[in-house]
C-alpha cells in the first residue's frame, strides 16, 4: 500500500481535496449517533448529492481494518479508550 497525491489513472489531485458537504455530512453523522446512545460505536454511510446529504444507513460492524490502513497505523488503543471514555460518560 502506497500513498497516492494524485489518481494514478486520471492524475487529478487527492491529496488535500475536500470532499463537498463535509460539514454537513459530519454534523448529520454526530446527530445520529447521538439519536442511538447504547450503541458506542457504528458505521454510518451517508451520501452527498445535489440537493445536501443523506443518511443510507448505519452498521453495527464495519470494516476498522480500511481506516488502520488509511492511517498506516493500528488504531486498537484509540478505539478502546474512546469506548472506555464514552462508557464514563454513560454511566
Amino acid at each position: 500500500m502506497v500513498p497516492y497525491p494524485r489518481h494514478p489513472e486520471t492524475d487529478k489531485t487527492i491529496e488535500g481535496y475536500r470532499l463537498p458537504f463535509w460539514d454537513e455530512l459530519t454534523q448529520l453523522a454526530l446527530k445520529a449517533q447521538e439519536s442511538l446512545p447504547q450503541l458506542l460505536t457504528l458505521g454510518w454511510d451517508i451520501a452527498a448529492t445535489r440537493d445536501g446529504v443523506m443518511l443510507v444507513e448505519t452498521n453495527i460492524t464495519y470494516d476498522v481494518s480500511i481506516l488502520q490502513i488509511a492511517h498506516q497505523r493500528g488504531l486498537k488503543d484509540e478505539l478502546l479508550n474512546a469506548l472506555t471514555q464514552q462508557e464514563c460518560r454513560i454511566h
